[in-house]
């Protein structure tokens, strides 16, 4: 997981680099480059500790060493977790601006949508490929 994050990161720092070179001589936004960094790096661990929250109940099935099942975090617990790490991303993506905030509000409906239909549904993949599409809003200056 953390390599994922890292990957969101430098495809953050590789779109802000095209973005700059496509609009020279306009100035790269720095302070909008950290802010998507840090909201993409939050959005992405918000994903993965609501996914955790809502596969639970199988993983105390089928996976009873993960975190919850195995009793070395609580199910309540993620859900707060996951939620707070959600508004923190929103949070970073308005620092932003408004683009990177509405791309953000996408990536929060796709991941939101994805932890609560993955285990039931083909249309998962889809969803996931919306998570990873998604996962880089525009970065361009307001």
């Amino acid at each position: 997981a953390p390599s994922a994050g890292g990957s969101s990161v430098a495809r953050v720092a590789i779109g802000a680099a095209a973005h700059g070179l496509a609009n020279a001589p306009r100035a790269i936004d720095v302070q909008a480059i950290i802010a998507v960094s840090i909201g993409v790096v939050l959005l992405y661990s918000a994903g993965m500790m609501l996914n955790d929250a809502i596969d639970a109940p199988a993983d105390r099935r089928e996976r009873p060493t993960r975190p919850i099942p195995s009793g070395r975090g609580s199910r309540p617990g993620a859900f707060v977790a996951g939620a707070m790490l959600l508004l923190a991303g929103l949070s970073a993506m308005r620092v932003a601006g408004e683009r990177p905030f509405h791309g953000a509000l996408a990536l929060v409906g796709a991941i939101v949508l994805y932890d609560l239909i993955h285990q039931r549904s083909r249309l998962a993949v889809i969803i996931m490929g919306l998570y990873g599409g998604n996962s880089k809003p525009k970065i361009a200056v307001d």
